[in-house]
């Protein structure tokens, strides 16, 4: 650093002179460190428009039943289970067994595969195939019953054709689950 400095500095400076010199670069070399990680940093931020609870404090999460007529049997579990985690990592609100100020009923009324694309050409296949997740959500707000809703939900995830559901219906559950509870928790508590 000071062979650095002695190049920068003119002949015949002294110690003292080279010192302060020394200790000004550091701090500004400091500075401009702390400048670019918070520049890399911001830029990988991800700001998430906040949830509303307004006077709510808890919120209760019924089971979500299968209605469907094809049913995949841990589907209504991991739905149930990740509108729960997202409340309760996303929000203030204690999540409870029953009568909580929020409060979600619901069912999954539709479960199916159909043909998403075909490939071109005059023997047409199909290319891709489309899980799709239908379900009916109710919500109560005790706090604004204005909030309230009763809506249908629908998510999809598309997979090859080459694929059986039963290779892939793992992933793709997780993948709409997601979808679905992001939309529902939107609609409950997020204010665009």
């Amino acid at each position: 650093m000071q062979a650095v400095i002695g190049m920068l500095m003119p002949h015949g400076t002294d110690y003292c002179s080279l010192n302060t010199v020394c200790y000004q670069l550091t701090t500004k070399m400091k500075n401009i460190i702390i400048i670019y990680i918070l520049l890399l940093s911001g830029c990988c931020y991800h700001i998430k428009p906040p949830a509303n609870v307004g006077k709510l404090k808890t919120a209760t999460v019924d089971y979500i039943e299968n209605k469907a007529t094809q049913v995949a049997p841990t589907l209504s579990n991991v739905l149930t289970e990740k509108l729960k985690n997202k409340i309760a990592n996303e929000t203030s609100l204690k999540i409870v067994n029953e009568k909580g100020d929020l409060h979600f009923t619901g069912k999954i009324t539709d479960y199916k595969v159909t043909n998403a694309a075909l490939t071109g050409g005059n023997d047409q296949q199909v290319a891709q195939n489309r899980l799709t997740i239908t379900m009916q959500m109710k919500c109560d707000n005790a706090t604004d019953s204005k909030l309230n809703f009763d809506q249908t939900f629908t998510q999809f995830a598309d997979f090859t054709a080459n694929q059986s559901l039963s290779a892939v219906e793992a992933k793709l559950i997780a993948d709409i689950t997601d979808l679905l509870a992001q939309e529902i928790f939107n609609k409950a508590l997020v204010s665009w």
